[in-house]
Order: structure tokens, then sequence, then C-alpha cells
């Protein structure tokens, strides 16, 4: 119920928490920089970008953001997910896995409560 609810969000936030502070550190250690850590910033907020977003947000050149991009996949932050030379988009794949991970688990539990809740008659 709203008991399950309320402790399903505040574990995501934590890991959310979790999340933003590893890859932040990663970051850092990376020599990556502000723009590293202005990308890092925006994906929490958008998940899926491309080169030129990233270069319009970094204000920075194409090669630029695709050097950046190119970090981030090494790094296994970003996945790209077109399959494509041109044109390519890029997911936040740790981030989206947090809440595809918690549907899941919610999904299960679902299904747990209704085994529980039938009663042959």
């Amino acid at each position: 119920g709203v008991l399950h609810t309320a402790r399903e969000a505040t574990e995501t936030a934590e890991r959310l928490f979790e999340l933003r502070e590893t890859h932040r550190s990663a970051i850092i250690e990376s020599n990556l920089g502000p723009n590293g850590l202005k990308l890092l910033s925006h994906l929490f907020q958008r998940p899926l970008v491309n080169i030129n977003h990233v270069a319009s947000l970094i204000d920075s050149t194409f090669p630029t953001a695709s050097r950046l991009v190119s970090n981030f996949e090494s790094m296994g932050l970003l996945h790209e997910i077109t399959g494509r030379k041109r044109s390519r988009m890029f997911r936040y794949e740790p981030y989206l896995a947090l809440f595809e991970d918690a549907a899941a688990v919610d999904g299960h539990d679902v299904a747990a409560s209704e085994d529980v809740t039938e009663s042959p008659v």
C-alpha cells in the first residue's frame, strides 16, 4: 500500500543520490572537467541525448561534444541506441535502469500480493 510505495520512493531516491555521486567522482577522476559535470547533471533531467544537443548544452563544437559523449560511452554512462552512424541517440543507461528495476520489482510485488490475497473456496 502507501507504506510500500513510500519505502520504494525513498530507496529509489537514495540510489539516485549514490548514482550521481559515484558518476560525479568518476567524471572528476577521468578529468572530464566542467563539461563532463554539466552533461552528467543534465542527464538526470533528460536521460536521452544526441551529440548536437550535448554541443549546445556545453556550448562547444560537434567534435568536442562527440569526444565527451565517447568518453561517457567508454565509462558505461551512455549507450548508443540507434545503431546508426549519423543522428545517433544516447541513453543514460545506469539512471534509467534504476527505474526499470523498480518497476520490475513493483510488478513482482503486485503479482505476489495477488497470490496471497486469493484463498481457496
